[in-house]
């Protein structure tokens, strides 16, 4: 795993804890160089510098400060110049922005969307904000109890759901016009103790007894889409055997 470690970064959920509070902010971003020599291209310091200032950051204003004296917003983006600073092949995003508040989240999702422009990042962006995932994705993956439940394009997600949670789940979001869901009854399941067959069958108002004793498997449906449903929603969100 070493050596494939530069090449897989990561920004974590919490900006301020995830940054050393003892360290400058120069030190913090230059970290990963130093410890991989073959990725510096220029010089360290050079590569620091670009790596703040493509976040919005002067190298000379912050780089002697330490992260106890920003906000959270500006703690992401010294975040994101870290974990960029290493031009990674695959960048993990985890819940980046759900800390910040929402005048914050635009500019650290236009960052990290120019990020993958720029740099051709592949990257896997965990969040539960729906607007926020189809504002960054090309491809949506849904999960519910550690489950994949719908894999396919951003648009034929939102647009046309085939798994009943992701129908849920949209169906639920603020200012959604889609058609409410059917009223759900039971609590949610505990991931110790899953529910045989499909997980989501307890909670599902389209389940019938086969979802109970197999396991959905995720299987290929027209349009680059899969799906781990026994009864898959068509484009006019009615199941489908």
């Amino acid at each position: 795993m070493r050596p494939l470690r530069p090449s897989l970064q990561m920004i974590m959920q919490d900006p301020i804890a995830s940054l050393n509070p003892r360290r400058r902010v120069r030190d913090i971003v230059a970290e990963g160089l130093r410890m991989w020599p073959d990725r510096v291209v220029t010089s360290v310091d050079e590569q620091v510098a670009e790596g703040l200032g493509a976040v919005g950051m002067d190298i000379g204003t912050v780089g002697d400060r330490r992260p106890g004296s920003f906000s959270g917003g500006q703690c992401q983006r010294i975040a994101i110049a870290r974990a960029l600073a290493l031009r990674p092949d695959v960048l993990f995003c985890d819940e980046p922005v759900s800390a910040l508040d929402v005048s914050v989240q635009a500019r650290v999702l236009n960052l990290i969307r120019d990020a993958k422009e720029a740099l051709g990042l592949t990257v896997l962006f965990v969040s539960h904000d729906l607007g926020v995932v189809k504002s960054v994705s090309d491809r949506v993956m849904v999960m519910y109890l550690g489950r994949v439940c719908e894999i396919a394009p951003v648009e034929a997600v939102y647009d046309a759901p085939a798994h009943p949670y992701t129908n849920l789940l949209l169906s639920s979001a603020p200012g959604s016009r889609r058609p409410p869901v059917p009223d759900l009854t039971g609590e949610t399941p505990s991931p110790l103790d899953p529910p045989s067959g499909c997980r989501f069958r307890t909670r599902c108002p389209l389940a019938r007894e086969r979802c109970a004793t197999e396991t959905p498997p995720l299987r290929a449906l027209p349009g680059g889409r899969s799906v781990a449903c026994h009864f898959p929603l068509d484009s006019e969100n009615e199941a489908t055997p």
